[in-house]
């Protein structure tokens, strides 16, 4: 996949494609999240996917994983999205059935996390620029995703990307309570 990032970041960090090499970086950054916010909220954070699943992001053609690199080479951030049709079926009730029959119409943003050290620099809000920027040149008109109803931030940067809350649902594997986001980009012009 062609991937070419023309906006700004502070000087020294990169934005560019993760391929399956940055797969245990992205994973070890998600941990260690996870570490610092389990005790107290574990619904924010809980690990909706299983360790493979997660590794497939960096591996499956319908994923598209986009990396920030520090200036030292660590991970600072990371976005995911797809087309997966598991993570989409959710929102069938949500969107015109000539729509969502619409091969690639219908993307998911998979994922945004961004390491402790790296919050407040606005990488969240990139990447999610970005993660639609790319389902969209690939044909997405409307934009999906799921976020933990306690999780105020990332909530709070759907709200702000334009998407807006359609439902809600209990994971089947973590018991946790998750929203569903939804964004029609044609309505949005």
């Amino acid at each position: 996949m062609q991937y070419e990032f023309t906006g700004t970041v502070p000087d020294g960090f990169r934005v560019g494609l993760c391929g399956p090499d940055r797969a245990g970086a992205a994973m070890a950054m998600r941990d260690a999240i996870l570490a610092e916010i389990a005790d107290t909220t574990p619904s924010w954070y809980i690990i909706d996917e299983t360790d493979d699943e997660f590794r497939a992001f960096f591996t499956l053609p319908e994923c598209v994983a986009i990396g920030i690199d520090a200036p030292n080479g660590d991970l600072a951030a990371i976005g995911v999205g797809s087309f997966r049709e598991a993570e989409l079926e959710r929102f069938r009730a949500y969107i015109p059935v000539e729509e969502f029959s619409k091969p690639r119409n219908v993307g998911y943003v998979e994922l945004i996390q961004v390491a402790s050290g790296y919050r407040g620099l606005g990488f969240q809000r990139l990447l999610f620029t970005e993660i639609e920027r790319v389902l969209r040149e690939k044909g997405a008109r409307w934009l999906t995703g799921i976020v933990s109803p306690d999780n105020k931030y990332s909530l709070a940067n759907f709200q702000r990307m334009g998407y807006r809350r359609v439902g809600d649902f209990i994971h089947a594997r973590t018991g946790f309570a998750r929203l569903n986001m939804i964004k029609d980009t044609a309505a949005q012009k």
